[in-house]
This record gives structure tokens, sequence and C-alpha cells, in this order.
């Protein structure tokens, strides 16, 4: 699977989901080009809530995972794992039926 995403030939960083515009350099960049980038990537912050907003259900995992070229997702967890998540962690990521971020490790 890959994610797509838009690339900005000034800072030449990846912006998920994709955008005309690049929200570090601004307008003065240029139109950003689409590119699609693995769904591998290391968790670079991660955090369990034990209060999630309505619609999500306790305890709620969400992480932060940086994907290449600088493309940062935010991703929900599954509690149940045998593994716990860990920062600097290698995971796979996976999109669900309504286009939310999922990581998918053992």
């Amino acid at each position: 699977m890959e994610i797509s995403a838009s690339k900005c030939m000034g800072c030449d960083r990846a912006i998920v989901p994709p955008r005309t515009t690049c929200p570090y350099c601004g307008k003065s960049a240029g139109n950003m080009i689409p590119v699609q980038l693995k769904n591998e990537g290391t968790i670079l912050s991660h955090t369990i809530s034990q209060m999630p907003p309505e619609g999500f259900k306790s305890p709620l995992v969400l992480a932060l995972v940086q994907l290449e070229q600088s493309a940062v997702v935010l991703c929900l967890g599954n509690h149940s794992h045998s593994v716990p998540l860990e920062i600097g962690m290698e995971v796979s990521v996976k999109e669900d039926g309504e286009g939310r971020f999922l990581i998918d490790h053992p």
C-alpha cells in the first residue's frame, strides 16, 4: 500500500493528505507535486487516552508516525496488541474505510 501525499519543491517535505500549498513555505514555494509514499515509518510520539472524544472507545491509542520525505501522519493504534508502542519503533501504516490511518503491527 502507498500513501498519497504532495511534495513542496521549496522545502522538499511531503505533506499528508495532499495539498496545493505548503503549510511550511506558503504560496511563495509554488505548486506542490503529487507523490506516493511507502506505508512504512517510525513512531515519533504516542499516547493513550482513557477519556477519548465521542465516537472512540477507551483506551484510545494515538501515534505520530514519520514516513519518508519528512511526512508525519497521526495514526490510531490498537491497545490489545501484544507489543506495546515505543518511540523509534518501525511500523506499517494502513488506511481504514473512513480515511483514517491505522498502525499495523504485531
